[in-house]
């Protein structure tokens, strides 16, 4: 009998440690990691929402706005492009987008939340204006022609 006790206080034993272990890790990485980040971070903040334009190579303009979460160099958020004046009849594309900012530079990568019309498409863009514009180009694959193309972009924060 005390052999088996023996083995289940082990075994309990060792799954909560796990679990306490686990648990610390987590509280590491998702509050106290982030929160350190925030605090020592000394470049620019990028947190907000933008307003831009895509330029496309027939000079037709498309409105493009970003919503940016920053924590330290790590970007995500949400992106949305109005496509009403192209002529594959796709009035607008949501993103989700993760990315980084660093010396002066940003990479945003976009993925279409709508799964029934797969795009993406990735974006550099340098910080000018003291972080009030970003400039820069949108790469993204074609659903048309299925090519890879790129597009002037620019950006404007919206105070």
């Amino acid at each position: 009998m005390e052999t088996t006790t023996t083995i289940v206080l082990g075994v309990v034993s060792g799954i909560l440690t796990t679990a306490f272990l686990y648990m610390l890790s987590r509280f590491f990485t998702v509050v106290l990691l982030p929160w350190y980040q925030r605090v020592k971070y000394e470049g620019v903040d990028l947190n907000g929402t933008w307003t831009g334009k895509v330029i496309d190579s027939d000079e037709i303009v498309f409105p493009f706005r970003l919503i940016l979460d920053q924590n330290a160099h790590e970007l995500t958020g949400t992106a949305t492009l109005d496509k009403s004046k192209a002529m594959d009849g796709d009035p607008a594309t949501t993103y989700s987008l993760s990315g980084n900012a660093w010396e002066g530079y940003v990479t945003l990568n976009y993925k279409s939340v709508d799964k029934t019309r797969l795009s993406f498409a990735t974006s550099l863009l340098r910080v000018v204006r003291g972080g009030r514009k970003l400039e820069g180009y949108f790469i993204f694959r074609d659903l048309r022609h299925d090519e890879i193309r790129e597009r002037v972009l620019y950006f404007e924060r919206v105070e």
